[in-house]
């Protein structure tokens, strides 16, 4: 579903775009449901965001987080049409 959605954000922008993710699978606020095997598929690491959203027609261009590594469960990810 979310690559849907991707590509037809990179179909209707015309410059830039911010998408805003809660998907750090190594944040320390997911890290008990990782070692306990039950944690949400939708979270990632930057590197399959960032397949996922090239994939998807999108480059990335920077990345703002809330926090610093391991603290960080929010990116703003500034993105345009590739």
């Amino acid at each position: 579903m979310r690559p849907k959605i991707y590509r037809e954000l990179a179909r209707v922008c015309r410059s830039k775009l911010v998408l805003c993710f809660n998907c750090n699978k190594w944040a320390f606020k997911h890290l008990g449901k990782r070692l306990r095997g039950n944690a949400p598929e939708w979270l990632m690491t930057r590197k399959e965001l960032f397949a996922e959203l090239k994939g998807a027609g999108l480059k990335v261009e920077r990345i703002h987080t809330k926090g610093i590594g391991p603290f960080s469960t929010l990116w703003a990810v500034v993105c345009r049409p590739a």
